[in-house]
């Protein structure tokens, strides 16, 4: 059984309604009922107890429950010529421990923060944006655990509409220590289709017989 709650927001910071700030909260309280008595793991130690119906000896709780969390807050801006996008969040995530155990490895905290920049460098006649650059950078903590993405592409647009938006982009993301990923991607008007292929700069698929992978 879960129990969730959230709530979100986000203020207007100037009249023509380029820049907003928005953040949000919430919460999950989970709780599983299990019946002991019919939990029977003993015959998988021992096949003389498919006769004697023990039951389990595993240190199992009956009603565990867990509590999780998370927050962000995220600032935007926008007009013509730019689109500038930056936030922080944490969350916890905490399944029940259905165990007595007091160590649950599952509910370290994170952490992310990212930024985002899509800068026009030419401009259509009636003043649209044209090309453009983008650049994004994504911040992840976990535990003991942290990952740095940084990415920048070249944006094309491939077709004159006022009213929709249809582009290019072409460029690399590189996960430090770990990958590039050269990447083509397309808007088309409220649609974005796109492919990456990874290339990996350390052993994490050297269990693999192939190294990379398309996404």
């Amino acid at each position: 059984n879960y129990f969730t709650a959230n709530v979100a927001y986000h203020i207007f910071l100037d009249d023509n309604l380029y820049s907003h700030l928005a953040g949000g909260i919430g919460v999950t309280y989970a709780r599983t009922s299990l019946d002991n008595s019919r939990l029977r793991f003993g015959d998988q130690y021992d096949y003389r107890d498919l006769l004697t119906y023990a039951s389990t000896l595993e240190n199992i709780a009956a009603y565990p429950k867990s509590l999780s969390f998370n927050a962000a807050l995220m600032y935007t801006r926008h007009d013509g010529k730019k689109f500038l996008q930056t936030g922080a969040m944490v969350y916890k995530y905490d399944k029940p421990n259905v165990t007595y155990t007091p160590l649950n490895k599952a509910s370290d905290f994170s952490y992310r923060a990212f930024a985002n920049a899509d800068i026009s460098m030419s401009e259509t006649d009636d003043g649209d944006e044209g090309n453009s650059i983008l650049f994004n950078v994504n911040y992840l903590n976990s535990g003991k655990k942290n990952q740095l993405t940084v990415g920048g592409y070249m944006g094309l647009k491939i077709k004159k509409d006022y009213d929709a938006l249809y582009k290019m982009y072409l460029g690399c993301m590189y996960k430090l220590n770990q990958s590039y990923s050269p990447t083509l991607a397309f808007i088309l008007n409220k649609n974005t289709i796109g492919m990456s292929y990874d290339i990996y700069t350390n052993n994490v698929t050297s269990a693999n017989i192939r190294m990379s992978a398309f996404e």
